[in-house]
């Protein structure tokens, strides 16, 4: 009966809430039959390196899923399709599908004069570019009828020189600019880095590419790619190119791609790696506009020693924080690190920081743990406070130890740049030495808790665990270890034990309250050096019986919070930027906040609209898209904590 009866709530209030203003903007983009195309636009094999494409489906019906390859920007036809079980994970080697299809040895780079210019920064032995011996690059790209409860990415290991980089699949609609921002850094003479710029439009892309160090670097430069191609852009190459103002390469420095398409009509990530001494890394291309607000987190930095893990003890973990202002104003941030002392949660005021205009900046933090003694080594989350206007600060952390053979990266997520209520790892490995750890930061300044669901592949088939429930302090973290968890025979909810012979699934984790957590699920191996990390965020409808089958309890908790306060909107109304958001926030929100009842649920959607709204920021056209799902959440939400 009261699922009956918050259906019908959400029925209600969702056709209240969400009509009422979309009628007045503009009509929500309805759900079309094509399927959606999502892409990856680099991947690398050669004969050292593994390229293994991983697909999770965390819903309860299979899904059938089309991949097609490209070799350096060569388009091939789709594969056979891919069938991908409920919980399941599908693990496919790109270099085993070339072979199949006889394509590897056509893209292959067979020795001299068939790569890319060689000069002292383009070495024939560089990892990733497609010059070695033997190797090959490309991009991917799935199409899927229901992109629902699936995610991808492709995952680089080269375990002889400890490389490891993931290129996830991305979705065109997430970005709402047309410019990308990214850094580099170069922590050795040999160290490089590049971006795999893809032009998934059917026109030409003209992409302007603008370099910052200590202020503007050299003069912009100018790309092309024609519709489908897919480009490997490096900084010393580019930074070295006849013309160019700057003859020298900076260790750091930030790069900024403008291009003339629409948004998500170029999309990439970015590698930094030496394999001379192990080091690799991957990096998010980041939309400014996709910033809703100044605090940003982090939920995952490594310090000190962490030899429980099977790390050497000689591995000592160093974060790296990179910060690029990417304004013509002076930047300050303000830096908080959440972990532990003796056992205890504790807060770190790590320190302020300013940086000038058009310039970057970077830190080690962990000497500054080694001179405060603040908090004790291990995984710890950061919050990140600046000055500027949310699209002026670019921030990045990267963990390395000493030798720079480890590293571990995990981009800051805004919670206000989102609606999530669930958390994806595409996959964990437990392979012989190889582990996997779920991290989660609570966002919130109030406790929070989750609920963790491990599937795994039990013979021919998926099972799922389900994590005994988590609560999490205001602003720490929780680390869930898969290998512990599993020799540990810890029982879950349900009395089940993970069998000792798991080694490979995906993992999810769900939590009542939208955006309450940002996670991280490093796979590593602290013999071979290697490190991967990928959580992706969705919204998922999650009716009042899915969080008791997880366990959450909802006796007595209070969380039923409310407010009549309908201000809010005042505030919002004179920083709105768009025409969508003028109309919502001035003309159209407030009578309908005034006029609600005052009742326990609607005075709770009253508050979660207001204490959860990302859509200031957000472009016309995506603006619909954005309120209707932060309206359905917030229903949804208060609908299961107010009406028990």
């Amino acid at each position: 009966m009261k699922i009956t009866t918050l259906r019908l709530a959400q029925s209600l209030l969702g056709l209240v809430l969400i009509l009422s203003y979309a009628k007045q903007i503009v009509s929500k983009p309805t759900s079309s039959a094509n399927p959606t195309t999502v892409y990856s636009p680099y991947w690398y094999v050669d004969d050292k390196t593994i390229a293994n494409l991983e697909i999770a489906n965390t819903g309860a019906t299979s899904k059938s899923v089309s991949l097609t390859l490209a070799i350096r920007g060569r388009r091939l036809t789709p594969l056979a399709p891919i069938n991908v079980v409920p919980f399941g994970t599908v693990r496919l080697s790109l270099g085993e599908i070339l072979k199949k299809q006889g394509f590897l040895d056509e893209g292959t780079q067979k020795g001299n004069g068939q790569g890319e210019r060689q000069d002292a920064d383009n070495k024939l032995d560089q990892w990733g570019t497609g010059q070695r011996m033997n190797s090959t690059w490309g991009s991917a790209e799935l199409s899927i009828d229901d992109p629902n409860n699936l995610m991808a990415w492709i995952l680089m290991t080269d375990p002889t020189e400890s490389i490891s980089i993931n290129s996830p699949f991305q979705a065109p609609s997430g970005f709402w600019s047309s410019r990308l921002q990214t850094i580099w850094w170069l922590p050795t003479p040999g160290s490089d880095a590049f971006y795999a710029l893809e032009n998934v439009s059917k026109q030409a892309a003209k992409i302007e590419v603008a370099f910052t160090s200590e202020g503007p670097l050299g003069a912009s430069q100018w790309i092309t790619l024609a519709p489908s191609e897919t480009r490997l852009v490096r900084v010393r190459q580019m930074l070295s190119e006849d013309g160019n103002k700057s003859k020298g390469v900076p260790g750091l420095g930030a790069i900024e791609f403008r291009h003339n398409g629409k948004p998500g009509d170029v999309i990439g990530p970015g590698i930094l790696v030496d394999p001379a001494v192990g080091f690799s890394t991957p990096l998010m291309l980041s939309d400014p506009a996709h910033r809703g607000g100044n605090t940003i987190q982090n939920p995952s930095a490594a310090f000190g020693t962490m030899p429980e893990k099977g790390f050497p003890p000689t591995a000592d973990f160093h974060p790296q924080l990179i910060l690029s202002n990417t304004s013509d104003a002076a930047v300050s941030a303000k830096v908080t690190i959440y972990g532990k002392k003796s056992g205890s949660a504790i807060t770190w005021e790590a320190g302020n920081w300013q940086v000038p205009p058009k310039s970057v900046i970077k830190t080690d933090i962990e000497t500054l743990r080694l001179k405060s003694h603040a908090i004790d080594g291990g995984i710890a989350g950061i919050d990140l406070t600046h000055t500027g206007s949310p699209s002026a600060l670019l921030a990045e952390v990267i963990t390395v130890d000493s030798t720079l053979t480890f590293s571990f990266y995990d981009p800051f997520f805004d919670p206000l740049a989102t609606i999530e209520n669930a958390l994806t790892a595409i996959s964990f490995n437990l392979e012989g030495s190889n582990n996997t750890m779920f991290i989660a930061k609570n966002t919130m300044k109030s406790p929070s808790r989750f609920a963790l669901k491990i599937n795994y592949k039990s013979g021919g088939r998926f099972d799922t665990y389900i994590v005994p429930m988590q609560v999490v302090l205001p602003k720490q973290v929780a680390v869930i270890d898969f290998k512990e968890l599993r020799d540990s025979a810890v029982p879950d909810k349900n009395g089940k034990r993970l069998p000792r012979d798991v080694v490979f699934g995906n993992a999810q984790l769900i939590t009542d309250i939208p955006n309450s957590f940002v996670g991280s699920d490093p796979t590593f191996n602290p013999i071979t050096g290697t490190c991967t990390s990928c959580v992706g965020g969705e919204t998922r409808e999650q009716l009042l019986q899915d969080l008791l089958d997880l366990g959450f309890d909802f006796t007595g908790i209070g969380l039923c919070r409310g407010t009549t306060d309908c201000s809010y909107y005042d505030d919002a109304c004179r920083r709105a930027p768009t025409v969508s958001a003028f109309t919502y926030y001035c003309e159209v929100a407030p009578p309908i906040c005034r006029n609600a009842p005052n009742s326990r649920t609607s005075n709770c959607i009253r508050l979660c609209l207001q204490e959860n709204d990302n859509c200031v920021y957000v472009p016309d056209v995506l603006f619909p898209n954005c309120q209707g799902d932060l309206h359905a959440i917030c229903v949804a939400s208060c609908g299961i904590q107010c009406l028990l």
